[in-house]
Formats: C-alpha cells, sequence, structure tokens
C-alpha cells in the first residue's frame, strides 16, 4: 500500500470498495493492529493506537467465514469475546439480550451447536457476537460474498438498522459496487495499493478524481477530448471530441488547450425515438446529436443501448428503465436522438 490516509468520522458507515487483490483486507488487518505500520499513525476515537496490540483497540471483526466456533453452542459463541475480556456477567446478560433481540436472533441462542445454522444465521451469530463486546469501530471484511442476493439484501437493510441503533463506527470491506452505494455514508476506491478517491456516492458517480477509479465504477462511455474554453468559476468547461463539442464539469482544475477525459455513466444517457421537434429540447442541460442503434440488450428492469454516433467511436451506451414505455419499440437500426446531460458528463485531465 502507498499513501493511504483516511479520516472516518464517529459514526459513520465507511466502505473500502475494490476488486480482489487490491490491498484492502492488508489495510482492514492494519488498522485493527494484526500488521506493523512502517510509516504514519493509526488513531481510534481521538487516541493513538499505532503499537497497540488488536485486544487493547476496542475493535471488533467479522471475516469473510465468520469463524464461529463448531465445538461451541450459539450462547458460548456469543459470549466469547466477552468473556475473553473479563465483562462481568451481568453486562454479558444484558448485551447478548440486547443484541440478539436487535438481529432477531433470541430463537437460536439456545442452539447446542452452530453447525445447524443457516448461512444467513451464521451472519447475524457473528455480528452479535462482535456487538456484544461493544467496540468502538466494527470491521466487516467481505462479510456477504457467500450469501443469497436475497438474503444479502436483508442483512444490509439490519446492518442500516444496527448503525442507527447503536451509533457504532462501520469500516466495511467489499468488492460489490451495489452493497457499497447502499450501505456507506463515504466509499473509498481502492485499486492496486492505492486509495483513488474516498467520496460521497455522488462524488464517486458524477467527480471521478482518476480514470482508474472511473473505469472501475463502470463508467463505460469514456471519451478523449480537449478543452476549448473554462466558465469562469470553473464549474463548465466546453470540450472538443473529435468533430463534436460538448460541455461537461471538470471533475479537477484544467486549463484551455488541455487534454481531457470525458465521461458519462449509461444511466445518465437519454435517448428518444426519431422524428422529435428539437426544439423541445431541454438545451440548458443537453448535449443533443443524433444516432443509431446498433444493439439492444432487454435486461430484468431496463432496456440497454449501443448507439453508433457519427465522428463519435466507438458507441455510446446507454441503459434506460422500462418505465419509459416508448423504448420498448426501439430495433437495432432505429434512428435515435441523444442528449449527454452537462451536469453529468465528467471531465478528468489526461496528463
Amino acid at each position: 500500500m502507498t499513501g493511504v490516509s483516511l479520516d472516518i468520522r464517529n459514526g459513520e458507515y465507511f466502505v473500502l470498495l475494490g476488486p480482489s487483490g487490491a490491498g484492502k483486507t492488508v489495510l482492514i488487518e492494519t488498522l485493527m493492529g494484526l500488521h506493523h505500520v512502517s510509516t504514519g499513525s493509526v488513531e481510534i476515537d481521538g487516541v493513538e493506537v499505532t503499537e497497540l496490540p488488536p485486544e487493547e483497540r476496542y475493535v471488533a471483526y467479522i471475516p469473510q467465514d465468520c469463524c464461529l466456533f463448531p465445538h461451541l453452542s450459539v450462547r458460548d459463541n456469543l459470549l466469547f469475546g466477552a468473556r475473553a475480556r473479563g465483562t462481568s456477567k451481568l453486562d454479558r446478560e444484558k448485551r447478548v439480550t440486547e443484541t440478539v433481540d436487535l438481529l432477531d436472533i433470541r430463537h437460536l441462542v439456545d442452539r447446542p451447536d452452530v453447525i445447524s445454522l443457516s448461512g444467513g444465521e451464521r451472519q447475524r451469530v457473528a455480528i452479535a457476537r462482535a456487538l456484544i463486546v461493544n467496540p468502538k469501530v466494527l470491521f466487516l471484511d467481505e462479510p456477504f460474498s457467500a450469501i443469497d442476493e436475497y438474503l444479502k439484501v436483508e442483512l444490509l437493510k439490519k446492518l442500516l438498522q444496527i448503525r442507527e441503533s447503536l451509533g457504532v463506527t462501520m469500516f466495511h470491506v467489499t468488492h460489490d459496487h451495489r452493497e457499497a452505494f447502499f450501505l456507506g455514508d463515504s466509499i473509498g476506491v481502492m485499486l492496486a495499493g492505492r486509495l483513488h478517491q474516498v467520496d460521497s456516492r455522488d462524488g464517486l458517480y458524477h467527480r471521478p478524481q482518476t480514470i482508474e477509479a472511473a473505469r472501475f465504477l463502470m463508467t463505460r462511455n469514456i471519451f478523449e477530448g480537449i478543452v476549448e474554453e473554462i466558465s469562469p468559476d470553473g464549474e463548465e468547461a466546453l470540450v472538443s471530441i473529435g468533430v463534436l463539442r460538448m460541455k461537461g464539469h471538470p471533475s479537477r482544475p484544467m486549463a484551455v488547450k488541455q487534454r481531457v477525459w470525458a465521461g458519462i455513466r449509461p444511466e445518465e444517457v437519454k435517448i428518444d425515438p426519431l422524428p422529435i421537434d428539437w426544439t423541445t429540447c431541454d438545451a440548458g442541460d443537453c448535449n443533443a446529436m443524433r444516432g443509431v442503434i446498433r444493439r439492444r440488450r432487454e435486461q430484468f428492469s431496463s432496456f440497454q443501448f449501443e448507439v453508433e454516433v457519427a465522428a463519435l467511436a466507438p458507441v455510446i451506451e446507454s441503459e434506460v428503465l422500462k418505465r419509459r414505455t416508448c423504448h420498448d419499440e426501439l430495433p437495432a437500426g432505429a434512428e435515435v436522438k441523444i442528449c449527454l446531460s452537462r451536469r453529468s458528463l465528467w471531465l478528468l485531465p489526461r496528463d
């Protein structure tokens, strides 16, 4: 890892997003005290813990495989951390009662072992065990990667409920974009050992700070351009992309004549069938052009289109929700009007 700097607020749900091998687990293990910090420092709740062992950092950890003890009952699994920390029996039992009710697992507490638990039940027991010790930070490392999608959504909702109820700071590691954007108050994108950007959902989608982060976040429409004009406040720029001219918003400061990347997400690309009255277009926010549909795919809740625009290679991708019924009758070969929103077209220096 290089140049990692993070400042996470108390009570925040922070998500570290990145592909396998990006260094996410190494970072989380370093923060927990499992790896030595060669430079810099680690603070938790305003206290420097760089040289403290894991057990003195008052954190809890939920790994991908839960790590429940198969030879212990559910109750003994729940109490394991609290007993190890020397919590009094009265406080332990109080925490167990509060936590199992919060996670809806009271009916599991008296099970003689954890082997018979389903995947979702095991995850809830693991979360409860971590919360019973009242950690300052709860670390979660890909906790739901082996769980089916429906159950995962239910557990994600439960995590947000826990954060709201207890106010615990959460540090969640995942490779799943939807999981990250569902949970995160702020999200960090880590690629190849480097933290490329820490931002809100909107900031990551519409103001990427590196081209690598933009590509990882599935901005599939990316073009090369040159800046021609910049507004006095620096919030908008006119760029030439081939023979086309478009307006967008800079993600970082830039200069006239500078080479840039211009990008927009498929769901931000609007298409409408021709002929239309071009005088009624929302010219205030629209980079409008004509194109021809080359490919159409039907998804569960949307249509995906690949649209060819003269002098703009190779194609523009658009994803449109099915509720816009006019798109039901747009076959390959149909002429369409395309609108690239100025607010959604980001510009990023190529240098």
